[in-house]
């Protein structure tokens, strides 16, 4: 009776557990569990549009069925993946999920600028890199930039313009530039310099 209770909970057709889908930063790793049980499983593999894994350096696959992206990318890796489980009888069991990658901003230099009171300039963020939306903000001397004092801003789907037409030694400071989507956030700072008009 012992004997036969032991063997009725260890043997069984290949199962796995649901696999939820996962969102990862480009530059990050993935680790994802392939949990199975059955008895006896004599094979577990993980595939990416029908190839088996692993197809570069990157990538490892465990013989306890977890999965390992190193550097992890938008291209190649994101995409479904399925996770394969068999027994010495050749009834398998499979289990997706989806990975999906996003990539974080990054913003484009821009430089320190020197003016002499009265004159204009314009400030150019440019996120050069990164998933939309984007939002973008800029700060002075860290802080908000109320509206009005002389300074406009205008906005695009990737970029921002802070304009000051009519340069005063009030607009002299630190200008940050920070652009934030679901990945992650970046910053960038210049400095204006204004100097006294020359009499």
């Amino acid at each position: 009776m012992l004997n036969y209770l032991y063997l009725a909970l260890h043997t069984g057709n290949p199962y796995i557990r649901p696999i939820a889908n996962v969102t990862a930063v480009a530059g990050t790793t993935v680790v994802v569990h392939c949990r199975v049980a059955g008895y006896p499983i004599t094979l577990i593999r993980w595939l990416k549009n029908s190839l088996t894994l692993p197809l570069n350096i990157r990538q490892t696959v465990l013989s306890n069925g977890t999965m390992i992206i190193r550097d992890v990318t938008k291209r190649p890796d994101e995409g479904l993946y399925s996770c394969r489980a068999s027994n010495n009888q050749g009834i398998m069991a499979t289990k997706m999920f989806h990975l999906t990658v996003q990539i974080p901003p990054e913003i484009a230099p821009f430089s320190n600028v020197t003016l002499t009171q009265g004159e204009r300039t314009q400030l150019l963020c440019t996120v050069n890199r990164g998933d939309t939306p984007m939002n973008i903000t800029w700060y002075k001397d860290g802080e908000d930039i109320p509206p009005g004092h002389g300074i406009q801003i205008h906005y695009t789907e990737f970029s921002s313009t802070l304009g000051i037409a009519d340069a005063s030694v009030s607009h002299e400071g630190s200008y940050t530039c920070e652009a934030q989507n679901h990945a992650a956030s970046a910053t960038f700072t210049g400095y204006l310099t204004v100097n006294g008009k020359l009499i």
